[in-house]
């Protein structure tokens, strides 16, 4: 298992400050927000519960597969407490057609709470980015868990409707991981 320390608690609206105000309310109502475009994007959502427990989710590379959508498979090919290389299988549906595909990573905690990753090889063309989980300042325990990353498939015509399958999935993937993060709360607070 990967370790990590965490940032000092802050208010939500200091690390939501770039956002707009639409933005804002709908991340303090607990939904997950999707920013940028054309392959770079910043994704937030607010869970309840304490970092350790979304830092345990995030870095569980051998079950991302039982609650991360379009995740049908993970092997974790090297693991030491700073750094993981994880073979990741995702299937995905593109217009018609249902495309599998296959990505290497490094993760690496690289600061308090912040995990980066990048692509060693795979189906995509690039992929690069990190997540990181900040304690809120808040009288019930909050963390806003955020992961800003880069991508691109080397697609062609179908190159937009990689994106838009992209930032729909980063949706997906952080309201997963807020379920998980909360059902794994429950189990430890009984």
């Amino acid at each position: 298992m990967m370790k990590t320390s965490f940032p000092p608690r802050q208010p939500l609206d200091v690390l939501v400050a770039g956002l707009s105000d639409l933005q804002k309310q709908a991340v303090r109502r607990g939904e997950a927000i999707v920013s940028g475009s054309a392959g770079e994007y910043v994704a937030q959502i607010v869970i309840e519960g304490e970092p350790e427990i979304a830092w345990q989710v995030l870095t569980d590379f051998e079950h991302l597969a039982s609650f991360l959508p379009n995740v049908v498979a993970t092997q974790v090919l090297e693991a030491s407490a700073q750094r993981t290389v994880v073979e990741q299988t995702n299937v995905s549906k593109i217009l018609f057609a249902q495309v599998q595909s296959r990505v290497r990573t490094e993760n690496r905690v690289m600061a308090p709470g912040k995990l980066s990753f990048h692509l060693l090889e795979g189906d995509l063309k690039y992929l690069q980015g990190y997540w990181q989980v900040l304690p809120l300042s808040h009288s019930t325990p909050q963390i806003l868990v955020k992961q800003v990353v880069t991508a691109d498939a080397d697609m062609g015509l179908l190159e937009g409707s990689f994106h838009l399958l992209f930032r729909e999935t980063l949706e997906r993937t952080l309201t997963a991981i807020q379920q998980e993060t909360q059902a794994r709360s429950l189990l430890k607070a009984a």
